[in-house]
């Protein structure tokens, strides 16, 4: 799977072994934002067992569908448990079904968003050594701090690592000897209280002494917001156009919320495609041009 060196398309991976961090709500903000940019984006699940992003999606399509909006969507692979008798012969199998998803995706999307399960497995560890960037969420708390490293509990220094930190070393490691490539990791703290607490203080002083230590940058993720969770049903994201979909979620939390996520994209740095924004600001001259045109005829006839 390393041994092509013309992958077109950057490899995201939203991961953490921890669940409840947010990592689908992540995933799915940033495909809508890269599509918005004019990127071409897939997102392939290997969740097999909670399948969140995938549902996410689907709750999209069906929600475009019953009212016929034109919201982006992004391309969907979900890899699927594989049912041998063997555990051997099931990581084969979900491995190989992994790799030819990717492959199939590559050469037509700019960008692959890989949902990770909250488990160490063996496709979990593929995915992070075929990434060019790791988005770890992790929640405001020292209980999620715990995957990255081990805390004194006097004045919260950091001992050492944790497994899942160990997890990205070794892909790192693993990606440098197949194609010299480096992991760019990127640790987002998620479901942040809209006040800041003492608490909060100390985890932002151990991420800085981690990110020190293990090799990660350090961003603001998103704010715990009642909003987020209001979006999943009918599987929209803070960057839709309201105006199009209705003003049920159109509010100042939605603006925030909004403002969040466009933070998250320009910390990530991520190698956004020149032709793409050209295709998204043709786009909307023609729309400007369409509306202006629809104006001049109303005017005519009224």
């Amino acid at each position: 799977m390393y041994e092509s060196n013309q992958k077109s398309a950057h490899v995201i991976v939203v991961g953490n072994e921890k669940g409840g961090c947010g990592k689908s709500t992540i995933s799915m903000h940033l495909a809508i934002a890269l599509l918005k940019k004019g990127q071409r984006v897939a997102i392939v699940d290997i969740d097999s067992r909670q399948k969140s992003i995938s549902q996410y999606i689907n709750n999209r399509d069906q929600y475009k569908k019953q009212f016929n909006l034109d919201i982006k969507m992004p391309t969907l692979i979900t890899i699927e448990r594989s049912s041998h008798f063997h555990t051997s012969k099931n990581i084969e199998s979900e491995l190989n079904n992994f790799a030819q998803a990717v492959s199939s995706l590559e050469e037509n999307h700019d960008f692959i968003i890989i949902d990770t399960p909250a488990s160490d497995t063996y496709l979990m560890r593929m995915s992070h050594a075929f990434c060019d960037t790791l988005v770890t969420p992790i929640n405001e708390s020292f209980i999620d701090i715990d995957v990255l490293g081990k805390l004194n509990p006097d004045n919260y220094e950091v001992l050492n690592t944790s497994q899942y930190s160990e997890i990205v070393r070794e892909a790192r490691a693993n990606r440098r000897k197949v194609d010299n490539g480096v992991i760019d990791w990127v640790v987002l703290l998620n479901r942040r209280s809209p006040t800041q607490t003492q608490n909060a203080k100390h985890l932002q002083k151990a991420l800085i002494q981690l990110s020190a230590l293990v090799g990660f940058r350090t961003s603001m993720g998103l704010t715990e917001r009642l909003v987020y969770r209001e979006f999943f049903p009918n599987g929209l994201t803070a960057l839709d156009d309201f105006s199009i979909i209705g003003t049920r979620y159109a509010s100042q939390a939605q603006i925030a919320a909004k403002f969040e996520v466009e933070e998250i994209i320009n910390k990530l740095r991520l190698p956004i495609d020149r032709k793409g924004k050209s295709r998204i600001e043709a786009l909307e001259i023609w729309r400007e041009a369409k509306d202006v045109k629809f104006n001049y005829n109303s005017a005519l006839f009224s």
